[in-house]
């Protein structure tokens, strides 16, 4: 069983077995039916799809957690969730999803694949850091503001005379 905190400081436990996966099954969730034993299909694409939407996610976890134990409204439950406390649950929600595989093979398999999707997410922050760290405003401005005069003067440059101080034939 994995746990996360809510921006509330309330600690949750998620519970992934037969009767929660028949559970969520069973509900509709934004607007369709979730098959968390499913989400490692395709590549993990349905699990990645889930967790890319917030929203939708937190709605999975409070019908994991059984809204009948909760007690709070799914409405106060989704309120607790920004930040760290929705990265936290992402993440416990990952680990007891993979923990619910029957084989040992398959659960390690799934864990690497995991393992390597988070790196991969490391790397492109990595360079995303580099990027921004390499930006230069003052060149930056200089070069949108030169960009924008040659705009100008190559509009005002090719402009038609104006009929009024054309002489009439």
């Amino acid at each position: 069983m994995h746990t996360f905190k809510d921006s509330e400081g309330r600690e949750w436990r998620v519970r992934i077995n037969v009767n929660t996966i028949e559970r969520v099954r069973g509900i509709k969730i934004a607007g369709t039916h979730v098959d968390l034993y499913k989400l490692a299909d395709d590549g993990f694409k349905p699990l990645s799809e889930l967790c890319a939407d917030p929203c939708k996610l937190v709605q999975v976890l409070y019908a994991i957690l059984d809204p009948e134990k909760v007690g709070v409204t799914a409405e106060q439950f989704g309120e607790a969730f920004a930040g760290d406390a929705l990265h936290e649950a992402t993440v416990a929600f990952a680990e007891e999803l993979l923990d619910f595989f029957p084989e040992a093979r398959t659960r390690d398999l799934l864990r690497k694949a995991l393992a390597k999707g988070r790196e991969v997410k490391d790397r492109m922050l990595d360079q995303g850091e580099k990027l921004i760290a390499e930006i230069q405003p003052e060149a930056e401005a200089a070069k949108i503001i030169e960009t924008l005069a040659q705009e100008q003067k190559r509009k005002s440059g090719n402009a038609p005379a104006s009929s009024a101080l054309t002489p009439a034939v």
